[in-house]
């Protein structure tokens, strides 16, 4: 739903994939990059708005905790994808 939203709006091209047809191709075009270029810049302003009050051992420290916790998620999507459907180990089954 969301994708047909930016679709509608020129922010994105879809497309079937011409060598695997149960794939759909997303690209930006010129104005989906515009769109884009101006999130990214509002995004990095934010940021700025909220670390303001970090003196730099802090800000490097919220990065440290940051990696450290997006890893421990990315562990964790890894084991809940290994599972299979009844929450077996699809590995072993394999």
């Amino acid at each position: 739903m969301l994708v047909s939203s930016l679709v509608k709006q020129g922010l994105v091209t879809r497309k079937t994939n011409p060598h695997n047809n149960r794939e759909i191709l997303l690209a930006l075009p010129l104005q989906g990059v515009a769109a884009y270029a101006v999130i990214l810049k509002a995004s990095a302003v934010a940021n700025e708005i909220l670390l303001a009050g970090l003196a730099p051992k802090q800000r490097r420290q919220l990065g440290e905790l940051l990696s450290r916790f997006t890893h421990k998620a990315q562990n964790l999507l890894t084991e809940e994808q290994a599972l299979g459907p009844d929450g077996d180990d699809a590995r072993a089954a394999g």
